[in-house]
């Protein structure tokens, strides 16, 4: 488990390339080290595996506007990988309290 203190995204075009069907990715760091990052896939694309060498998620391309929201969000973050599940995680680190009037 590692902590997310800051992260950068990139977007990427369509065509050749190394992962030409990544069209964005988040890379994490604590400080800075590169903790992990999220790969955003084309729908057109098989999705590989998460991976627990490097801590990379891969997601299809419509969890862009749910990864950034986690990313933005105020409290500490956190990425591991789960080895019951088989797949990298993004979490809070701390408890929210529910509902739209938060105080």
């Amino acid at each position: 488990m590692a902590n997310v203190t800051t992260y950068t995204v990139s977007l990427r075009g369509t065509g050749s390339g190394i992962e030409p069907g990544v069209l964005a990715v988040a890379t994490l760091f604590d400080g800075a080290t590169v903790v992990g990052s999220v790969k955003c896939w084309d729908s057109r694309s098989t999705i590989p595996n998460d991976s627990s060498a490097t801590l990379t998620m891969n997601v299809p391309v419509t969890m862009l506007p749910v990864m950034l929201d986690i990313l933005r969000h105020e409290g500490p973050l956190q990425i591991a990988f789960n080895v019951n599940l088989g797949k990298v995680l993004l979490f809070t680190a701390t408890r929210e309290p529910v509902g739209e009037a938060e105080s």
